[in-house]
């Protein structure tokens, strides 16, 4: 009998309780701090989610080329600098590289972040009734154009094994870099449905030529580049300001120089002072008692008098030049490729070459001007392994796929 009773005492308490509850949170007040996903499905909310797939791809892209540029032969490690510190950097330089490298996991966490927030905002475009159809391309060009480069990133940078390049989407098997380029492809030829200006579409072309220049398919890089970026188009880049701050500049430049130039950059400016114009540095500080010559890139810094911080360029009309030039002595296209390096050199009011190769160590070279012009730009990395340029035979020659996919994922 005290057991019939005590369980209906109970059953009463649970009853009530579970009453109380409901009508506590009914009568809370709604989060300030946040915002649940269905209120965002709203022709209102698009312009604000473009930013944050803007603001999460710029998170991804300082830590992205630090880790890049380090693990090629652009940038070194060492203790000798002062502040220069972090043992995942100097993995990174060694090319022996743990799974468990945090330096490594800040930029692969927030680019598939920022891979979900595009892809999420396609779909979600679906969703919502529009009345003004500029916000909706606005909207469908920004998700397809950085959901290609979340997979363009993927392709370039990060890979199973040491010598193949590859990336898991949503827990997916590994899929090889010629794949996510093809997958990037894809999105940026959609991506080209929804510009609105011819700008766009020039960038978009010059995009998709890179992605099957790194795929070696020359003819269609070529097709794709001669429409590509022109002259006077702006560049497209990610931006930072002193909320946000660039970490190349602070780990790799004028806030702490853990990473510094090797020595060839350095003689490329003191061949040439004229080279100065588009690889600056200044000398590093040494640890205590150390001795020797290092410095750091000064390409990205601060602007004391707007707040903001130089950008990190992701594709620039000098950049769709070098590819054109390449491709031209490839035999891929057609056209002056003198001409074109001379004009990327002139918008830095360096002097004319008066030959150009593909990689004549000899000659003056595509591969050293790709090298001095698109440097601190994560893009010395895959121009070594096309190039055949490795320098640490046996490494890493991507930067390994993070421990913490390779845990969760059961198709690892």
């Amino acid at each position: 009998m005290k057991k019939i009773k005590l369980l209906k005492y109970v059953s009463l308490l649970l009853f009530l309780t579970v009453f109380a509850c409901e009508d506590y949170v009914t009568s809370v007040d709604p989060f300030i701090d946040r915002v649940e996903d269905n209120v965002l499905d709203r022709e209102d909310q698009v312009g604000f989610l473009v930013i944050g797939i803007q603001d999460a791809a710029a998170f991804c892209i300082d830590d992205l080329f630090i880790a890049a540029d380090g693990l090629s032969d652009q940038l070194f490690f060492d203790r000798k600098v002062r502040n220069a510190t972090f043992p995942t950097y100097e993995q990174i330089d060694l090319g022996d590289i743990l799974t468990d490298n945090n330096s490594i996991d800040a930029a692969y966490t927030p680019l598939h972040r920022f891979r979900k927030y595009a892809d999420t905002l396609i779909a979600r475009i679906d969703r919502i009734t529009f009345k003004d159809e500029n916000i909706k391309k606005n909207g469908l060009f920004n998700a397809y154009l950085y959901g290609g480069l979340a997979r363009y990133f993927s392709a370039t940078y990060f890979g199973l094994t040491k010598d193949q390049g590859g990336d898991a989407i949503n827990r997916s098997p590994i899929i090889p870099s010629a794949q996510l380029y093809d997958q990037a492809i894809d999105r940026w030829k959609t991506a080209i449905n929804f510009t609105t200006t011819d700008a766009q579409k020039r960038l978009v072309n010059s995009l998709i030529a890179r992605a099957y220049l790194f795929k070696g398919d020359y003819t269609n890089a070529a097709t794709y580049a001669k429409d590509g970026m022109k002259s006077g188009d702006a560049v497209f880049d990610a931006k930072y300001n002193t909320l946000n701050d660039n970490n190349y500049r602070v780990q790799a430049g004028e806030l702490r120089s853990q990473f510094v130039l090797t020595q060839r950059m350095v003689d490329y400016v003191t061949k040439d002072p004229k080279e100065a114009n588009r690889i600056p540095f200044k000398k590093a500080a040494l640890a205590a008692g150390a001795s020797g010559n290092f410095y750091y890139q000064y390409k990205y810094k601060l602007d004391p008098g707007t707040g903001l911080i130089t950008g990190i360029p992701i594709m620039t009309w000098q950049e769709n030049n070098l590819m054109l030039a390449e491709l031209i002595l490839r035999g891929a296209a057609s056209g002056d490729a003198l001409a074109l390096v001379n004009e990327v050199r002139a918008s830095h009011q360096i002097d004319p070459l008066n030959e150009i190769t593909l990689n004549d160590p000899s000659k003056p070279s595509i591969v050293e001007e790709r090298d001095k012009e698109l440097c601190f730009q994560g893009m010395r990395l895959p121009d070594q392994r096309r190039f055949g340029l490795w320098h640490l035979p046996g490494k890493w020659q991507y930067l390994p796929i993070p421990e913490g996919e390779r845990n969760e994922n059961p198709n690892f």
